[in-house]
């Protein structure tokens, strides 16, 4: 039976809710441009990453102050600077430390779906990192290919029953954190904070793998980063991560959004824009980078439409920083500074 354009990209979404690997989903592919080979080097050519609203502005790329083909340091003193790789792939830099959120490189996720877009930032081009976050065990946010190149000094942080697929013997430290637990390397305090998902690595796992998904939040020289992994809504979690934490940057997914048969169960699982502008809203972070979407299951501009609408309805808009692959924010700011709330567009 051969099912209609919507229908097919549809039932792919779906398949998102198990992280089923073993269908391909047909379709388009945008043909990958070439990665910047450092981080903050912006792609050579934007046609393949999706287009940007003209009411939601990027962030300009800072490029990095050394030569192109050397990774951009971090900065000197507090601060902080995002650089969007792709789905909920982000390298950051705080202060004198690199930290990488699931970190996916690959072309293809199992045989579910293919790369849409280039990965913002080569990975030879990575700097050793302090921290890898792993937010759960689904194929597209635990990556093992893209594990085993990254630094082997690197501490690896990760909810309950997803250590184990974290390639044996490659990091120099594998944490397993439950809710609310922390850990401190080197003045970094990494904390496991609650979001809502769904749990397991192959699907009918998921049954009894429970409680194998979470958000972080990162704490060093003053300032908070504030990880949501993959999630759908909850108003408990995220009021209470903004009651125990002073978050400046947070990274929110806003996608799959799906097609409308599907929207009402995808939405079980995961946010859309509105969903993400609330979760920015109850954890009160400063600024929000939109992460996961326009990299393997949809493309084009479903999600930023719908984040270019969401951000007309609420105040809280006016902080959202819209990076496309490679692109990245920088926030300075002295330790302990007090949060702002600009009005306006930086």
């Amino acid at each position: 039976m051969t099912l209609p354009g919507g229908w097919r990209r549809g039932l792919c979404l779906a398949l998102l809710l198990t992280s089923v690997p073993a269908i391909a989903c047909s379709g388009p592919t945008v043909a990958p441009t070439p990665r910047p080979v450092a981080p903050g080097a912006p792609a050579s050519a934007a046609a393949s990453a999706p287009a940007v609203p003209s009411s939601l502005p990027v962030v300009a790329a800072r490029a990095p102050a050394s030569s192109v083909g050397a990774p951009a340091e971090p900065p000197a003193v507090a601060g902080l600077r995002a650089y969007w790789v792709g789905h909920a792939t982000v390298l950051v830099a705080m202060g004198d430390k690199w930290i990488i959120t699931d970190p996916n490189f690959s072309d293809r996720v199992g045989l579910l779906a293919r790369r849409k877009v280039t990965p913002g930032i080569d990975l030879a081009a990575i700097p050793p990192v302090s921290w890898i976050l792993v937010s759960h065990g689904h194929f597209d946010h635990l990556d093992k290919r893209s594990l085993k190149r990254l630094s082997p000094t690197a501490a690896v942080a990760t909810p309950p029953g997803v250590a184990r697929f974290v390639p044996k013997g490659r990091f120099k430290e594998v944490v397993s954190l439950g809710e609310w637990q922390s850990v401190e390397r080197d003045g970094v305090r990494v904390t496991a904070v609650p979001v809502k998902h769904g749990d397991g690595r192959y699907g009918v796992d998921g049954a009894f793998r429970r409680g194998s998904h979470t958000g972080f939040v990162v704490e060093y020289q003053g300032l908070a980063l504030f990880f949501a992994g993959d999630t759908a809504y909850h108003d408990r979690h995220f009021k209470e991560i903004g009651r125990r934490f002073r978050v400046d940057v947070a990274l929110v997914p806003i996608g799959p959004v799906g097609i409308a048969p599907v929207r009402g169960i995808m939405r079980t699982r995961h946010a859309d824009p509105a969903d993400a502008l609330r979760i920015l809203e109850d954890v009160g972070a400063r600024w929000m980078i939109p992460i996961h979407h326009g990299t393997f299951f949809t493309g084009g501009r479903r999600e930023l439409d719908a984040l270019e609408v969401a951000v007309r309805k609420r105040p809280v808009g006016n902080r959202v920083k819209l990076l496309q692959p490679g692109e990245a924010f920088t926030l300075p700011g002295a330790a302990g500074a007090p949060p702002s709330r600009p009005a306006v567009y930086q």
